[in-house]
């Protein structure tokens, strides 16, 4: 007997109703035959696992505060997607929902984070005609760049890391529905990431002086805990609860409006302290830099990437810039930054 049937009917057996069935997906983008091995969804995960932009997730940093002050208690974005796809699919596993699926969609979720995160987000948003977000460029690592052709993942993936970034989570009262992942899966990865953020930012504050721990609402911590280990107890209990046979994912209206607040606090203390907007602009100026730099000489491209050919380069130059200064470590970009300004 094939292995992936004997997987496919565990599934029908022992998940929720509200779960999805690898039987029940959508299907890849493009048409090809289900693996004998393994379910749809544990072939996206690995191939998402063995993707070169997934390993090289180890270069780049999480949260870009501490790469522009200290390397203190550096926390690589690869670190990262594998919490957060561990945290998923323990939650998955308590809500009967696709473990696979759950873990496979947060480990792709991270794949276009630019150098710098939230600043290079921004930065290459203002600077590209068609936008930019982290969300539609994984989803673009993994349909067009990787390989040269995309790795063919499963739509149900596909989807769940291009909709799972926003504020979503935290808008309980959102009628948008088109704005979440549609799976329930999707929806359970976009929560555990916008949650360990937080967490993590805190402590990524606290390691550049940015924030005092003293420092947090008493109105969150009644709520959510005084640490990292509180938190994600109150959070994993929360989310269990009231997502327990129900067609969302959510958290109970006090957590929700805790973890906002909390959203709110970090806001201000971290992305409007002063270091912070100053170090901010020298990074802006260093990313266009780099942008004037492979304008100029786009035979330069072919140097950090080989994902495109002299066609791709001649017909859309600056969607290629776009896609390697989105590629690279923050190391890297300094590197060719520092480069560029000696030469």
């Amino acid at each position: 007997m094939i292995v992936r049937y004997k997987l496919e009917e565990r599934e029908e057996r022992s998940l929720s109703p509200f779960a999805t069935l690898s039987t029940e997906s959508k299907g890849t983008l493009f048409s090809v035959e289900k693996p004998n091995d393994c379910t749809i969804f544990m072939r996206d995960k690995y191939s998402i696992q063995n993707a070169a932009a997934f390993k090289g997730l180890s270069e780049k940093a999480h949260a870009s505060q501490v790469s522009l002050t200290t390397d203190k208690g550096r926390r690589s974005r690869l670190d990262y997607s594998l919490k957060c796809a561990e945290l998923s699919r323990e939650l998955a596993e308590k809500l009967t929902l696709n473990e696979d699926l759950a873990e496979a969609i947060s480990l792709g979720l991270e794949l276009g984070q630019p150098p710098f995160g939230r600043i290079g987000e921004r930065v290459l948003r203002e600077m590209f005609y068609d936008g930019f977000d982290h969300g539609s460029q994984s989803l673009r690592v993994v349909d067009h760049l990787e390989n040269s052709s995309g790795i063919n993942l499963s739509y149900e993936v596909r989807n769940g890391i291009l909709k799972h970034s926003g504020n979503w989570p935290f808008n309980q009262q959102s009628k948008n529905l088109s704005s979440y992942p549609f799976t329930l899966e999707g929806q359970l990865a976009g929560f555990v990431d916008k949650f360990l953020l937080l967490n993590y930012l805190i402590e990524d504050g606290v390691a550049c002086g940015y924030i005092k721990a003293s420092q947090l609402p008493v109105e969150i911590t009644a709520v959510l805990g005084d640490n990292f280990t509180h938190r994600i107890d109150h959070f994993a209990g929360s989310i269990t609860k009231s997502s327990q046979n129900s067609s969302t994912i959510k958290l109970d209206p006090a957590t929700a409006a805790a973890f906002y607040a909390l959203y709110e606090f970090i806001y201000v203390k971290l992305f409007l302290n002063t270091q912070y907007v100053i170090g901010e602009q020298q990074i802006i100026n260093r990313f266009h830099n780099v942008y004037q730099f492979f304008y100029d000489h786009p035979e330069e491209l072919v140097y950090y990437t080989d994902q495109c050919s002299d066609e791709e380069l001649e017909f859309e130059l600056e969607r290629k810039i776009i896609d390697v200064l989105a590629s690279l470590s923050e190391v890297k970009l300094l590197e060719i930054a520092n480069n560029v300004k000696r030469a």
